[in-house]
């Protein structure tokens, strides 16, 4: 936790800056939590100084989880499993290794004439079908606008000296495939 602020001793008018302050924790090693906020201590009409009643100007919540483990594989993987003489690499007693992680957003800030807000989730998935296969699934939800903002699909093969990589975006910024 912490709580800061200054004192101009040159300046006219507002001599203290806004009053920020933050905390964060995390739970069990796996979730981690924070909040942020900032206030102004005048009125903004008058630029008086209201010691007991500052005036909220922005804040924010934000959760994030993260996932690993290992899934077994309940069928055999062929075309993406097989190794250099047409062997399957991938049988029903592998574990497939995956990461999943999950974000959670809230945040206010106050304008002059109205609030803005951003409020969304964000998940992403990725494991490794064999041994030099990876994919991945990202997507976020924005709930102010009700809409999927962005989804990424990507493809990851490890070709020995370098890697070959396909992105796709069916949505958000940077639509499209690379």
């Amino acid at each position: 936790i912490s709580m800061s602020t200054s004192y101009n001793f040159e300046a006219d008018q507002r001599r203290w800056s806004n009053l920020s302050g933050s905390a964060r924790t995390s739970l069990a090693g796996r979730m981690d939590l924070s909040a942020n906020a900032r206030w102004d201590f005048y009125d903004p009409k008058t630029l008086d100084l209201q010691w007991t009643h500052p005036r909220l100007l922005n804040f924010d919540i934000s959760a994030g989880m993260s996932l690993r483990g290992g899934i077994s594989a309940l069928t055999s993987v062929t075309a993406l499993g097989e190794d250099a003489r047409g062997r399957d690499t991938v049988s029903g007693s592998t574990r497939i290794p995956f990461n999943a992680s999950f974000s959670y957003r809230y945040s206010e800030s106050k304008g002059q004439a109205r609030t803005f807000k951003d409020h969304w989730l964000g998940w992403r998935f990725d494991f490794s079908p064999a041994s030099k296969w990876t994919m991945r699934y990202q997507q976020t939800y924005n709930f102010e606008r009700n809409l999927v903002t962005d989804q990424t699909f990507e493809f990851t093969r490890d070709l020995h000296c370098w890697q070959a990589l396909f992105v796709w975006r069916p949505s958000g910024s940077g639509q499209g495939y690379y």
